[in-house]
């Protein structure tokens, strides 16, 4: 798996390298810490492809993992994607103005927080629209409903 370093005593470089080993178990906290982490943290070793003599151990970096790389694909926000018992779908929108958003079955690849990678279904240039909102009905913070006193 591919990735990238960036350092904070070097902040313009980046450094490109790839996953040597990932622990196969997680990291405990240290004896008397109390663990208030809701993620689960690896070892992650990290082979970088230069041999920058300015690196150092214990200098603070981030790293960057490449999980997914796709080019030539078609990504839909998941904002406009649906699912049900049949699986994912998008609504087209109207062609004209009196009609309404057609529902197209789509298949979906890789996904991130905010996207679909979308195998079949919608083309680049498809017009999407977002579905309707069928949950109940939203109150702001002070506001109240008809049954409240």
């Amino acid at each position: 798996m591919r990735a990238q370093v960036t350092v904070d005593a070097f902040p313009n470089d980046k450094f490109t390298g790839h996953i040597k080993r990932i622990a196969p178990t997680s990291v405990e906290s240290q004896p008397g810490q109390a663990n208030s982490d809701a993620v689960v943290k690896y070892e992650v070793e990290l082979r970088l492809d230069t041999n920058d003599k300015r690196l150092r151990s214990g200098l603070s970096a981030k790293c960057t993992l490449d999980v997914v790389r796709r080019t030539g694909v078609v990504l839909v926000s998941k904002a406009f994607v649906s699912k049900d018992a049949k699986g994912h779908f998008v609504n087209l929108a109207p062609t004209t103005k009196e009609g309404k958003p057609t529902r197209k079955e789509i298949k979906v690849g890789a996904e991130s927080g905010a996207q679909f990678e979308v195998i079949s279904g919608v083309n680049v240039g498809d017009k999407l629209v977002e579905p309707a909102f069928t949950g109940p009905t939203r109150k702001g913070m002070m506001q109240m409903g008809p049954d409240d006193q």
